[in-house]
């Protein structure tokens, strides 16, 4: 029984650790494409999609 349930405690972290890379992989592309497609500061880009605003500076200049 103990080994069933951390077997689903195991499970609920990994979903929880792929659920954060996709939403910051998500938040990555909105922001790579507001970059490209518009003349919003680090500051705006950064407020719309909830990185910070060094990430967005650094993805000004990748």
């Amino acid at each position: 029984m103990l080994a069933v349930e951390q077997k689903q405690k195991v499970g609920q972290v990994w979903q929880a650790q792929d659920y954060r890379a996709g939403r910051i992989e998500s938040q990555l592309r909105i922001a790579r494409n507001l970059l490209l497609q518009t003349h919003f500061s680090d500051e705006r880009i950064a407020f719309i999609t909830e990185l910070s605003v060094k990430q967005v500076s650094a993805l000004r200049f990748e």
